[in-house]
């Protein structure tokens, strides 16, 4: 597990979420509504977790 305290922007393609490690889309569903601080995201792909954040500020892409 990557552990640093500070968070690194969420992005999202599709409705999920996008690695910020390795660019792949993870299982995670975001939604119009949903607020992330500090969430440890699991990517499958490259075997890493990376804490991010998402907020109202940012919109979803598609």
């Amino acid at each position: 597990m990557t552990r640093t305290d500070a968070c690194v922007p969420l992005t999202v393609r599709e409705g999920r979420a996008v690695c910020p490690a390795c660019g792949g889309r993870t299982q995670v569903v975001i939604l119009s509504d949903t607020v992330l601080i500090k969430f440890p995201l699991f990517c499958k792909k490259c075997k890493t977790t990376t804490l991010v954040e998402y907020g109202q500020s940012q919109s979803l892409r598609a």
